[in-house]
């Protein structure tokens, strides 16, 4: 990982959600995303229920968020894990599934040759998804079978896990796709309580005694519903105080799963030359809006 955040001064807010309304430009028509081509299906074992095509489609999609939360990763980390080596146009067998338990149904994906499987999440937006390592000597309905063991990496408080039902798989050999940046970045997406989460934050901000002739320029990069984190790149003047001055950047969480907002942590703040020097560009190229205070 390339984020090192230790600077101790660093401030904590909490930013609340709303809708957007104005301040950010309108985004351009969406280009194509690349998602994963499936080429063949293969013989699935007896004794479990071929998906059909709708639910297939679903599972699907569940993969593609799978690669759409890699292109976010690399694009700020800039690192793969070799347990996840993702290597585009390979060609390799994927099981997609859909299961009951509890009376809930659970569609995802499991690819052995990546080390992982993952399914959509209870309870929250379907694009948001649970990811599990998975052993890359599996073949992909052994890796399902064993993700399934697991309750899919979630547990209910107070209700006890049944055994899965109504058990549908199919597998398939898919062809990787283009990891990219972030559709989001491409295609300059405005998640709707942008411009609120940009003005809230900055009430933080205008609250501050500034030194005469001290500015603060923000510069917010986009991020999508279902992401952890928001990248905001800071340059102060001379002026400012000497903890403030200069180019800084903050990474911004989310609140809580209850998508409360966002929060900046301590070990979110960093003005390290080499933190600065990778985030930067990539802010600048993903940038959303830009305030100058006070």
């Amino acid at each position: 990982m390339r984020r090192r955040f230790l600077q101790s001064f660093a401030l904590v807010i909490t930013v609340q959600m709303f809708m957007f309304s104005s301040g950010c430009r309108k985004p351009e028509p969406p280009s194509k995303v690349e998602t994963a081509q499936v080429l063949q299906p293969i013989a699935t074992e007896t004794g479990f229920t071929k998906l059909d095509n709708k639910r297939k489609r679903k599972a699907q999609k569940i993969f593609d968020r799978y690669v759409e939360e890699l292109r976010w990763s690399r694009y700020w980390d800039g690192v793969q894990s070799k347990k996840q080596a993702y290597v585009e146009g390979e060609k390799i067998p994927v099981a997609f599934f859909r299961v009951i338990i509890n009376q809930v149904p659970r569609i995802g994906f499991c690819v052995p040759a990546l080390s992982i499987c993952g399914v959509n999440r209870l309870g929250s937006d379907r694009r948001l998804i649970n990811l599990r390592s998975s052993g890359s000597d599996l073949s992909p309905l052994q890796a399902v079978q064993a993700f399934s063991k697991g309750s899919f990496g979630e547990s209910v408080a107070g209700l006890e896990q049944k055994k899965p039902t109504n058990f549908e798989v199919e597998e398939a050999m898919i062809t990787l796709p283009k990891p990219g940046i972030p559709s989001a970045i491409k295609n300059k997406t405005i998640p709707g309580e942008a411009s609120r989460d940009v003005r809230n934050y900055l009430k933080f901000y205008k609250d501050w005694k500034y030194p005469r002739g001290c500015t603060c320029t923000h510069i917010f990069s986009l991020y999508e519903k279902p992401s952890n984190d928001w990248y905001v790149l800071r340059n102060c003047s001379k002026a400012c105080q000497l903890g403030f001055r200069g180019e800084s950047i903050q990474v911004l969480s989310r609140w809580n799963t209850w998508n409360r907002g966002w929060i900046a942590r301590i070990g979110g703040f960093t003005r390290m030359p080499q933190d600065v020097a990778w985030l930067k560009p990539r802010i600048l190229k993903a940038e959303m809006s830009r305030l100058t205070v006070p």
